[in-house]
């Protein structure tokens, strides 16, 4: 069984609270609360445009529940669980800085914007975001290999994705579950995980 609804809610807006501390000096350069902020102008634009959503719920329904990761260990003791919750944490702050980034070069977020420049600290986290929302694009190679991964990835049934025995099915064909979670985080990393 995957997150629940109530679980993805729980993280993410979780998720958005830590993102908010780690660029809290990058951030307290925009007037973030009221009908006007940040934080509205935010949660508008995901609403409006779904931003992110089909990735969370890719990553949600692909993640084991607390029950499901205690039941695998008791199984396994030696299996290598992923922290699901970290990986989508991660997740929710890429896409919070991508959000940003898509509201800053439309113009939307200047008349918030408290100064004329940002402060050496604040620019430092803004650079850092801008990493974080594009990361480097992956060598041809590796992207072609992920490419792959994703087709293949999209045409497996969610059941087949549960490791069983320390293995999972991708479309048809057997791979250990560390293999296909460090596929699947290259993916979700290069934006080609589509829900």
């Amino acid at each position: 069984m995957p997150f629940t609804y109530n679980d993805q809610i729980e993280l993410n807006n979780y998720g958005v609270e830590l993102w908010f501390q780690k660029y809290s000096e990058f951030l307290s350069c925009f007037r973030t609360e009221g009908d006007d902020g940040l934080k509205s102008k935010l949660a508008a634009f995901y609403s409006t445009t779904g931003h992110g959503e089909d990735q969370l719920k890719a990553l949600a329904e692909n993640s084991m529940n607390e029950r499901e990761a205690i039941r695998a260990v008791k199984l396994n003791p030696d299996i290598d669980l992923p922290d699901y919750d970290r990986i989508y944490l991660s997740a929710v702050s890429r896409i919070a800085s991508q959000a940003l980034l898509e509201l800053m070069e439309r113009g939307v977020l200047q008349e918030i914007l408290l100064v004329d420049e940002f402060p050496e600290l604040a620019q430092q986290q803004y650079d850092a975001l801008v990493r974080e929302a594009r990361p480097p694009k992956r060598v041809a190679p590796v992207q072609v290999d992920l490419e792959k991964f994703v087709k293949d990835y999209e045409r497996t049934p969610t059941s087949d994705l549960r490791p069983k025995s320390g293995v999972v099915k991708i479309n048809g064909t057997e791979m250990p579950y560390a293999t296909f979670q460090s596929l699947f985080d290259k993916a979700i990393e290069a934006g080609l995980v589509r829900g």
